[in-house]
């Protein structure tokens, strides 16, 4: 009976423990050759020619990348192809101004005739001032910072945060990218 006893309160102990670690866990796309976080499509578009997709594809870019943190890297006639750096502001309040900062990324678009494919990836986290927390890579199941500057709970609410505004900017390039795409 004892040895029962013992047995029902170990396994109680440690499906408490289990209990407290409620992470929230996102289906981030995971390209196996880079091993990074790369959110990337082929979309077809029927009767589009490539000159018009990436018109629309430069448009894109110069209305939804502005602040100082953005830069267009290459934008390439020949091949049709925009490479963009571009960042997310993001901000853990409760770590007051040090939690303010913002996720830089790499966005490519490559145009050709009735389709064009995009890749999102290099998702690094950056302080905004030189006194701020440090995330690093949003591959990394904690902060660059140690637990202790930037909680797990907070990192993990930047990375949420990302993976929503990522999945926005995405539907925003797919509609701007429909628009007079008439051979």
């Amino acid at each position: 009976m004892r040895r029962v006893l013992i047995l029902i309160v170990v396994l109680f102990l440690s499906f408490q423990s289990f209990s407290q670690h409620t992470e929230s866990f996102y289906f981030w796309p995971f390209n196996n050759y880079t091993q990074k976080i790369d959110f990337n499509e082929s979309v077809n578009m029927p009767n589009a020619n490539a000159d018009t997709l990436f018109n629309n594809a430069r448009a894109f870019i110069t209305a939804h990348f502005r602040s100082q943190k953005d830069t267009i890297l290459v934008e390439n006639d020949t091949t049709n192809t925009i490479i963009c750096k571009g960042a997310y502001f993001v901000n853990a309040e409760q770590l007051g101004e040090r939690g303010k900062g913002y996720i830089g990324f790499t966005l490519s678009i490559e145009c050709r005739y009735n389709s064009y494919r995009y890749s999102f990836s290099n998702f690094e986290h950056y302080p905004l001032r030189s006194n701020g927390v440090f995330g690093g890579p949003l591959e990394n199941e904690t902060a660059a910072c140690g637990g202790r500057l930037f909680p797990s709970r907070y990192w993990n609410e930047q990375k949420a945060k990302c993976y929503y505004m990522v999945q926005t900017t995405i539907e925003q390039l797919k509609e701007a990218m429909n628009k007079n795409t008439d051979g």
